[in-house]
This record gives C-alpha cells, sequence and structure tokens, in this order.
C-alpha cells in the first residue's frame, strides 16, 4: 500500500522560528499520540536562523489525512503560527518505498 505524504514548507518571520518549533513539537506529540493513521510526524529547518523549513508528515492513506485536517489540535496549532509565517505552502505526494 501506498502511503500518503504531506510536505508543508514554511518561512517565518524573524524571531518566531522557536516559537513555531514548539509549537510544532506540540502538535507532532498530539498526532502521533491521538491519530493512529499517522506514521511520521517530522520538522526540518533550514539551519540558517531556521527561518525555513518543513513539516513532513505520512499517513496510511488519505482517509488519515483527512481525519488530520478536521482534528481539534490542528485547529489550535493553525491559529497558534498564523501570525508568525510569511509563507506556507503545502504539496501532497504518495509514498512508493
Amino acid at each position: 500500500m501506498r502511503e500518503f505524504v504531506l510536505k508543508a514548507e514554511f518561512e517565518v518571520k524573524e524571531g518566531a522560528p522557536e516559537i513555531l518549533i514548539n509549537a510544532g513539537l506540540r502538535e507532532g506529540a498530539a498526532v502521533l499520540r491521538d491519530e493512529p493513521g499517522c506514521r511520521v510526524f517530522d520538522i526540518v529547518v533550514s539551519g540558517e536562523g531556521d527561518q525555513k523549513g518543513f513539516f513532513y508528515e505520512v499517513f496510511d492513506d488519505e482517509v488519515a489525512r483527512e481525519k488530520h485536517r478536521e482534528s481539534p489540535h490542528l485547529v489550535e496549532f493553525r491559529s497558534a503560527i498564523e501570525a508568525l509565517t510569511i509563507e506556507w505552502e503545502v504539496t501532497y505526494f504518495w509514498r512508493i518505498t
């Protein structure tokens, strides 16, 4: 079975990376704890002030991804980071291996 992958690239305002990363760590813990259809939740940063990076999430399938979209903790996460982001782009993939 092919897994559904979400890559959410971000750029945050100066001084905001730590806030975003901490919010992301809380979100990742909630996702992995509460959503059995999510296999991977990684946060990757550029290392240059950590203002650019991406979230990499792997789900069993699109149904698991939809459940994630509707989760209360995702709504809370989005509202927590909305004012911090300059750019946000989400791309979807299918993981083959």
